[in-house]
Order: C-alpha cells, then sequence, then structure tokens
C-alpha cells in the first residue's frame, strides 16, 4: 500500500485507492459476488440512511466515473467495513 500511496499525486487519486481499500476490505469480508449488495446493506444500517437513496449512491462510489463520497460519507464505508482512517504522513526535514 505505501508504494501505491507514494504514486498519489492529487486529491482524486488518494480517492481511488482509499475506495479500492474499503472494496478490498468489503470482498475479504462478504466475497467478490456479493461485497458491493453487503456493503450497501451495512453502510445503510450504520448510518440510518434511506435504502433507495443510499443504495444508488454507495453503488455510484464504486463506479469509475461516478462521484467520490463526501468525508462524512466516507466514514460511513469505513463503519461498514469495521475500519477506521489512519493518516500516514512522510518524514519531513527542516531546510532552514
Amino acid at each position: 500500500m505505501n508504494a501505491v500511496l507514494n504514486k498519489v499525486v492529487n486529491s482524486s487519486e488518494l480517492t481511488k485507492v482509499q475506495l479500492e481499500a474499503v472494496k478490498n476490505r468489503a470482498i475479504i469480508l462478504w466475497g467478490e459476488k456479493k461485497w458491493l449488495s453487503k456493503l450497501v446493506t451495512e453502510y445503510e444500517r450504520v448510518t440510518d440512511a434511506e435504502p433507495r437513496t443510499r443504495s444508488t449512491m454507495v453503488r455510484r462510489w464504486f463506479d469509475p466515473e461516478g462521484n467520490a463520497p463526501t468525508l462524512e460519507s466516507f466514514n460511513g464505508l469505513l463503519l461498514a467495513v469495521g475500519c477506521k482512517m489512519s493518516i500516514e504522513c512522510p518524514k519531513t526535514e527542516k531546510i532552514l
């Protein structure tokens, strides 16, 4: 994962990497065939979302042409797969 993150150059690419991580976790939990439908169900449960509205939104986030989730929505995805966000910062050195 670190090698992938080292190649990320903008926020759109970072979002794609993060969504891919959520997808991979969902596949581990529920399998290749059911990951998306189970993710939608869990997302609805943890966010008290309207099922039909949220189902469309969640599915769109994983569509290559779809919109990215907001931070609050992304946090809902993390909760749905039993994860939390961790921030990793590269080592920086004072130059002056």
